[in-house]
């Protein structure tokens, strides 16, 4: 049985230089399939889900190209990689959306201390228990790679 797969990727843009720049405004209303993150340096897409790899790399893939496109018609501006994304001299959180009660949270609990730039992939499995199993199974085997 394939379990479908979709992901969800998060990402910070700025300049080649690595300064964060906060666009997530101007991304979402600009391009389909973009959401805002709580913090406005950083934006999010999501993928469908689907069992074969070939058609998911390419849902994995376009919308990054589709964005990297349209940074460029905005400036001298790239995606930033979030696993290279330094935190240092970041001492102010960039409200996305001011009145979303959620970002007050995000904001007040971990306020610029936290990177959300991610990938989730999530699986075809609805059953919670069983997905509580798998969850577990990965653990245990995730090491011994």
């Amino acid at each position: 049985m394939l379990l479908s797969k979709g992901f969800e990727i998060e990402m910070y843009t700025g300049t080649p230089q690595g300064e964060i720049v906060g666009l997530s405004d101007r991304i979402v209303a600009s391009l389909d399939g973009f959401m805002r993150e709580p913090d406005t340096r950083n934006v999010e897409y999501t993928t469908a889900p689907l069992c074969c790899y070939d058609r998911l790399l390419c849902a994995l893939v376009r919308p990054r190209q589709h964005l990297r496109t349209y940074l460029k018609t905005l400036g001298n501006y790239t995606l930033i990689p979030g696993s290279t994304l330094s935190l240092g001299g970041s001492d102010r959180f960039y409200r996305s959306d001011p009145q979303n009660p959620y970002h007050d949270y995000i904001e007040q609990t971990y306020g610029s201390n936290v990177v959300t730039a991610s990938v989730h992939i999530n699986v075809g499995i609805s059953d919670p228990e069983l997905l509580m199993q798998a969850c577990r199974l990965v653990r245990v085997e995730a090491p011994l790679y």
